[in-house]
C-alpha cells in the first residue's frame, strides 16, 4: 500500500477516562497502520486514568 511507508504521531487528551482508556488501546494497537508514536495527555483526572495507563507501560506526557 502506498501508505505503509508513512509515519505519524496520535495525541489524545484525556481527563476521568478510567472506564474509556482500556476500549481506547485496543481500538489504537489493533490498527493495520500504527502510529510511530502515542502521546496520551492526562489533563488532570481525578479518578484512576493514570493508574490503568501506568497498567498498559504506554508511554504517556
Amino acid at each position: 500500500m502506498i501508505y505503509m511507508n508513512r509515519r505519524y504521531i496520535v495525541v489524545t487528551p484525556c481527563r476521568n477516562e478510567e472506564k474509556n482508556l482500556p476500549n481506547l488501546m485496543q481500538s489504537m494497537t489493533a490498527q493495520t497502520l500504527r502510529p510511530a508514536l502515542w502521546v496520551i495527555v492526562d489533563d488532570g483526572s481525578t479518578d484512576k486514568t493514570e493508574r490503568r495507563r501506568h497498567e498498559t507501560r504506554l508511554n504517556c506526557l
